[in-house]
């Protein structure tokens, strides 16, 4: 497999334009733009991966392109359906980073949080986060509310909120719990003991796909 140029729809720009409020309106095609823009940074970055490698197999790839091409690289693993691919880091705009594949899948992230997917299929086209950034970065519990939205089979845009609290669960986790009269989900955040930053995440990306296992290398 090769990383190869991220072609992203148009249709997905305007959708994206379409909700929300003026503010969050902005901050979506901000993130909209940023991914677009990856799709350019992709160009020439060549990685070989064998078909249906393990996570483990994925990890030593990554470790060793990471030191050889100095590229960014991230794991990405859906337990639902079985997935697993590494990720390119194309874009880093202040505290956001776009991440693409080979199969033309890109991860947008803000700070360690995940707050947009392209190629999933029912994707996660933007979020509201509240400030677990922050109690992240600060260790500290707190309770907040949430956005999420996706991209239903119909390309029409979904909206939910919840409530949210993120606690400690040791020194090196911490987990966020976030509900709604219909649904309910639980993310991980494990820090890297030498660098104090989220080193790998679960985190709900949608009905479809479930969670998205994330593992900075």
């Amino acid at each position: 497999m090769t990383l190869r140029a991220l072609i992203l729809s148009t249709a997905l720009v305007s959708l994206l334009g379409a909700c929300g409020n003026d503010d969050q309106r902005v901050r979506d095609k901000r993130l909209d733009s940023l991914m677009l823009n990856s799709a350019r940074q992709l160009v020439g970055m060549a990685v070989e991966t064998p078909e249906r490698a393990t996570a483990e197999q994925l990890r030593l790839i990554g470790q060793e392109i990471a030191q050889t091409k100095g590229f960014g690289i991230m794991i990405a693993q859906t337990p639902m359906t079985g997935g697993a691919d590494l990720f390119a880091l194309a874009t880093v705009d202040g505290s956001y980073t776009v991440w693409g594949s080979d199969s033309q899948i890109t991860v947008t992230l803000e700070g360690p949080m995940l707050i947009g997917t392209r190629g999933f299929g029912d994707d996660l086209m933007s979020a509201e986060i509240g400030p677990v950034n922050a109690l992240l970065a600060a260790r500290s519990e707190g309770d907040y509310q949430r956005v999420l939205r996706f991209l239903d089979g119909e390309n029409n845009v979904r909206q939910y909120a919840y409530d949210c609290r993120i606690s400690v669960i040791n020194d090196d986790t911490m987990q966020e719990n976030c509900t709604n009269p219909d649904h309910a989900f639980k993310n991980l955040f494990e820090f890297d003991t030498e660098t104090g930053l989220v080193r790998r995440s679960e985190q709900w990306m949608g009905s479809a796909t479930g969670y998205l296992v994330i593992e900075i290398i």
